[in-house]
C-alpha cells in the first residue's frame, strides 16, 4: 500500500516556490497494527464512558446513603409530640405501643435499606476496580503496539 504525504509550511502571505513529494511503502503489518490501536481506542472509549456511569450511580447511592442516615439522625433529636390526649410532651413521656411499634418498623426498615445500599455500593467498588484494571491493560496494548511501530519494545 502507498500512502501519500504533502506538507506545506509558512505564516502570513506567502508565495510557496518549492514542493516536495514523498511516496511511502506502507507494510501490511503497520496497516494491521494501526487497525488494532483503532480497536483499542474504541474499547477503551467505551470502558471510560462505563466508568463514568458506574461513577455517577456510586454518587447517587453513597447520596442516598446519607439521607438515610440524615433521616434517621433527626428522629433521634429529642423533640416535643403531642400526646392522645392532645397536650404537648416531651418524646419519652409518650413511648407508648404505637410509637414503638413506629420505631422498630423503622429501624426494620433502615436495616435493610442500609444492608442493600452497603452491598450495592461494594458490588459498584469492585466493579469500578475491574473496569480501572480492564483500561490500564487496553491502554498498555495501544502503547506497545505504538511503540513497536517504533522499533522499541516495553
Amino acid at each position: 500500500m502507498t500512502c501519500f504525504h504533502y506538507r506545506v509550511e509558512g505564516k502570513g502571505a506567502a508565495v510557496i516556490n518549492e514542493v516536495t513529494y514523498n511516496s511511502k511503502y506502507v507494510s501490511t503489518a503497520d496497516t494491521k497494527n494501526d487497525d488494532r490501536v483503532s480497536h483499542y481506542k474504541v474499547k477503551l472509549a467505551d470502558l471510560q464512558k462505563e466508568k463514568k456511569a458506574l461513577e455517577a450511580k456510586k454518587h447517587r447511592l453513597q447520596k442516598q446513603r446519607t439521607v438515610l442516615d440524615g433521616f434517621a439522625d433527626n428522629l433521634m433529636k429529642p423533640s416535643t409530640v403531642t400526646d392522645k390526649e392532645g397536650t404537648q410532651a416531651s418524646l419519652t413521656r409518650v413511648l407508648d405501643r404505637d410509637l414503638l411499634e413506629g420505631m422498630t418498623g423503622f429501624f426494620d426498615l433502615y436495616e435493610n435499606q442500609a444492608q442493600k445500599l452497603d452491598a450495592s455500593l461494594h458490588q459498584l467498588t469492585m466493579d469500578m476496580e475491574a473496569l480501572d484494571e480492564e483500561i490500564v491493560a487496553v491502554t498498555k496494548n495501544i502503547n506497545q503496539i505504538d511503540s513497536s511501530k517504533d522499533g522499541f519494545q516495553e
